[in-house]
């Protein structure tokens, strides 16, 4: 079964199917991963992350880092911390600037901003890929604490560490 998600970031699926969330149209996929989604407990919502995907899991620390790159720099209206959503216009670019090419996730972070299928999609969209350290800061504010905290990246790039004090 193929889909999309709605308005809400929201999808149908069956469980104990994999599911994989891409970018791109038809054939022309930008795999972003794949999730086996299990029994959801809560009302039947399952709730899936990008720690979810099974390359993130078993994938060197470069993949999580590209891919949060990849999506905030995509972001429709530049700004992560409403969410991120990818429009129509994007969605075809992304087809087309990956149509009979394929991109590793895996690469060091200098080597995927230069990757051929990233600089001709975001010299047709004539937007700016962010680094590393500025993609997962903008895509860390979806993820409001109500305590205090600071935010830190470790310096081989591999974790974000979120450290909560009472205010």
């Amino acid at each position: 079964t193929e889909g999309r998600t709605d308005a809400a970031g929201k999808l149908k699926f069956g469980v104990g199917q994999t599911v994989e969330f891409f970018l791109g149209e038809g054939a022309n996929r930008l795999i972003i991963g794949s999730a086996t989604i299990a029994q959801a407990a809560n009302n039947g919502v399952a709730t899936i992350g990008l720690k979810d995907l099974r390359e993130v899991q078993t994938a060197a620390a470069p993949f999580l880092d590209n891919v949060i790159s990849l999506l905030v720099s995509l972001d429709a209206n530049s700004d992560a911390s409403d969410g991120i959503s990818i429009d129509a216009a994007t969605n075809t670019a992304i087809a087309t600037a990956i149509a009979g090419k394929t991109l590793d996730f895996a690469k060091a972070a200098d080597a995927f901003k230069t990757d051929p299928v990233i600089v001709a999609l975001f010299g047709a969209l004539n937007r700016t890929f962010l680094d590393a350290r500025t993609a997962v800061a903008d895509f860390s504010t979806l993820f409001a604490q109500s305590r205090s905290s600071s935010i830190a990246i470790t310096s081989d790039n591999s974790l974000v560490v979120v450290a909560n004090r009472q205010k």
